[in-house]
């Protein structure tokens, strides 16, 4: 009996050396995995830490672009109000200015149309004179040159009447005394 007591306690001893070793083991795998974990817990919690910040500064970019655009819609809606009630009123006063100058323009066509009638008879009336002085300075011209052929043949007439008185003056010379030019004619008794 001593033997299985000795075997026993052996035994005990073993497993109590066992046991020790196997729970220092496994409180040193536990240890191990709870570094890993806090360390992997860590690394989250700083990127976590960090995605806030992002988070932060990501929402304060946000918010102030937000307002900036809200105020530059304000801003361009005004402006928009403003060009829209310009152009309204350039519009009123380009519309009246058109009118009037279509009215000019209306007027201007009649009084040009006037004047191109105007015009027209006077071109007409210039050209009646330019065509009667052109009459006239040819009837001049037609009674110049028939006033110069009647002067030409009245020179011609004269010419031959002074070269028959001369012949007849020479007959007479020559002949000796004829005068009257009827002797012997129309006094038979």
């Amino acid at each position: 009996m001593i033997q299985l007591k000795e075997q026993l306690l052996s035994i005990r001893t073993r497993a109590s050396v066992d046991v020790r070793f196997q729970r220092a083991e496994a409180n040193a795998k536990t240890a191990s995995t709870l570094r890993s974990f806090r360390q992997t817990e860590t690394t989250i919690e700083q990127e976590i830490g960090r995605y806030k910040e992002e988070l932060k500064t990501e929402e304060i970019v946000h918010n102030e672009t937000a307002d900036f655009l809200r105020k530059k819609q304000r801003s361009l809606a005004s402006t928009f109000d403003e060009w829209e009630k310009k152009y309204d009123k350039d519009l009123d006063v380009l519309s009246g200015q058109y009118n009037k100058m279509v009215t000019a323009r209306e007027s201007n066509l009649e009084v040009l149309m006037g004047l191109k009638a105007r015009r027209e008879k006077e071109v007409a009336t210039e050209l009646a004179r330019c065509e009667a002085e052109e009459a006239e300075k040819e009837a001049e011209e037609i009674r110049k040159k028939l006033e110069e052929k009647m002067n030409n043949a009245a020179g011609l007439i004269q010419v031959i009447a002074r070269m028959f008185m001369k012949r007849v003056k020479e007959k007479e010379k020559a002949g000796g005394g004829k005068k009257g030019g009827k002797k012997g004619k129309g006094k038979k008794k």
